[in-house]
């Protein structure tokens, strides 16, 4: 990989984890007048499509890609 290759893929990543970081603050918004964060709001949708207690709180946290701490 040359340098502007390497260059361009890390102004590529930082785009990318900025947009994330901005669409999940606006979901955050949204979701905020139910009480529930994005990531809850994910970890309560994972629960009610999965058979729940076949996963551990570990595994679950490494499917929706957040801490363990994070399902807590």
């Amino acid at each position: 990989m040359t340098t502007k290759s390497f260059t361009e893929s890390m102004t590529l990543l930082a785009e990318l984890s900025l947009t994330a970081g901005r669409v999940t603050k606006k979901l955050d918004r949204g979701l905020a007048v139910h009480g529930v964060s994005f990531n809850e709001f994910l970890i309560l949708h994972f629960l009610a499509q999965s058979n729940i207690g076949t996963k551990s709180r570990i595994e679950l946290a490494e499917s929706l890609g957040i801490t363990a701490s994070g399902i807590t």
